[in-house]
């Protein structure tokens, strides 16, 4: 009896000893092709195409690796965006390189750059402004350069195509720039419009 007894224990703890060694094989496998690394690589492949990552079972957690990115600097280079840029010039009738100026001194080509104010992407659009402007993720660098064209096309239409006034509303926001009759006297509004200008400058030379 005892002895039947110790075969039948004896035949599962070598099942259970098979689970474990099989369990510790799929996470093995499972880092191997969704651990941090990759996770990290995807959302920043996912940041900079606004294409949705491919796994769907690693969204969730490619979703937190995003977030977690937000805080952190990035860099890109001055070129890193353009296909989107050209795409906006010619959907808003506005030199690339005007975009591109703002985008410089908005966030200086970083897609996670969120303001102490809330302001958030590439061109750093408010809440508020975004949801107006229909864009769903002020991340993804497609919608947000699409945004903030649009809203800058809307300044320069709003001021008669004076440039000064629909960056200095890109920046104060229009109320300010109505009331002051032109750009407003705030020195950071000032400096604003001063830099994007010899941004525009920069890049329209290159």
């Amino acid at each position: 009896m005892l002895e039947g007894l110790e075969r039948v224990l004896g035949r599962i703890n070598s099942i259970q000893g098979r689970i474990k060694k099989i369990s510790g094989m799929q996470q093995k496998f499972h880092r191997m092709m969704y651990g941090k690394q990759a996770v990290k690589k995807s959302a920043l492949d996912t940041a900079v195409s606004g294409k949705p990552l491919a796994p769907a079972a690693n969204r969730s957690a490619a979703g937190r690796a995003g977030k977690q990115a937000l805080s952190r600097r990035t860099t890109y280079g001055e070129k890193a965006f353009d296909d989107y840029i050209n795409t906006c010039s010619r959907r808003f009738n506005l030199p690339p390189a005007l975009i591109k100026a703002v985008i410089k001194q908005e966030s200086d080509f970083n897609p996670n750059a969120k303001s102490p104010k809330g302001a958030t992407g590439l061109m750093q659009l408010m809440p508020g402004t975004a949801r107006i402007l229909g864009v769903t993720s002020s991340y993804d660098p497609a919608e947000n350069i699409r945004g903030g064209s649009q809203y800058l096309k809307d300044m320069l239409t709003r001021y008669n195509g004076n440039l000064s006034h629909a960056l200095a509303a890109y920046n104060a926001g229009p109320e300010a720039v109505d009331r002051a009759g032109g750009v407003p006297d705030y020195r950071e509004t000032r400096d604003y419009v001063k830099k994007v200008l010899q941004y525009y400058s920069n890049f329209t030379r290159l």
